[in-house]
């Protein structure tokens, strides 16, 4: 990779130990009019609360509009502009596509994730209310963000210890919850 790209490159750490993923709010208004191009490993998957803004993701521009999923797949070049007159607030949820990796071979892995994590499938960039399956997609990602939210503010600070708390009790709860429809 040359360098002018790995300058480009966000060092953020997306999660830790504890918690594999990150969720941030932001917002494009006329005092924050722009994030910068940068790109990074993990996949980005954000919705849009209120507003437009463009988005530029590996060259192609997007306008984007309260309502809207991005997916921005991992290692894209992506930055997000102000539209003159509007401001826009979104959440977004962000982790490796290693964090769905299983050391299993079943269905979903090899039609699925193996597709993914080898990049013979391209995720679609916009998902919109027009796009097929858009409410239940839109509904599980607002529930995982919601979910670690809760979560990081569980282990934040210390606020559990003891007997059944921990990584090791989420990991429990997360396989009890598994097969529930979200």
């Amino acid at each position: 990779m040359n360098s002018d790209l790995l300058n480009l490159k966000e060092n953020k750490n997306h999660g830790d130990f504890n918690i594999l993923l990150s969720t941030y709010k932001g917002e494009i208004t006329d005092s924050f009019p722009h994030v910068v191009l940068h790109w990074h490993k993990e996949i980005e998957m954000t919705l849009i609360l209120r507003g437009k803004a463009e988005y530029k993701i590996d060259f192609t521009t997007y306008q984007v509009k309260e309502g809207d999923i991005i997916i921005i797949s991992p290692e894209s070049l992506h930055v997000i502009n102000k539209i003159s007159g509007y401001q826009m607030e979104w959440t977004t949820i962000i982790f490796s596509l290693d964090l769905l990796k299983s050391h299993l071979t079943d269905g979903c892995s090899l039609n699925y994730i193996s597709p993914l994590l080898n990049k013979s499938y391209k995720l679609p960039v916009i998902i919109n209310a027009e796009s097929s399956g858009y409410e239940k997609i839109y509904s599980i990602i607002k529930n995982i963000i919601g979910a670690h939210r809760v979560c990081r503010a569980a282990h934040r600070g210390g606020a559990r210890s003891g007997p059944g708390t921990g990584p090791a009790a989420d990991a429990g709860a997360v396989h009890h919850h598994y097969q529930r429809e979200l």
